[in-house]
């Protein structure tokens, strides 16, 4: 949920689906582009998640995913969004 909220807060997107699991759903702003240039680009912060559609993506946090990682990807994208 904290990635999720990320996203929201930032308005790089939004979740598509509630979030209730380890799987997050969401759209990105067609202001970052699609889904597959938002993943290539962090892809580059190492973060990887899939493209799903033009603007819908899916990341999925499995137990191999530390409390550490979660943060970086939220530091991540906060500082994208600051730019």
């Amino acid at each position: 949920k904290a990635i999720s909220g990320a996203l929201a807060e930032t308005g790089i997107a939004k979740a598509s689906h509630p979030v209730v699991t380890n799987i997050i759903y969401f759209d990105i702003d067609p202001n970052w582009g699609t889904a597959a240039d938002f993943r290539d680009l962090l892809a580059r912060h190492d973060v990887h998640f899939f493209a799903l559609g033009p603007q819908r993506c899916r990341i999925v946090t499995h137990l191999d995913v530390s409390s550490a990682q979660v943060d970086q990807t939220i530091q991540t994208l906060r500082t994208l969004d600051r730019g």
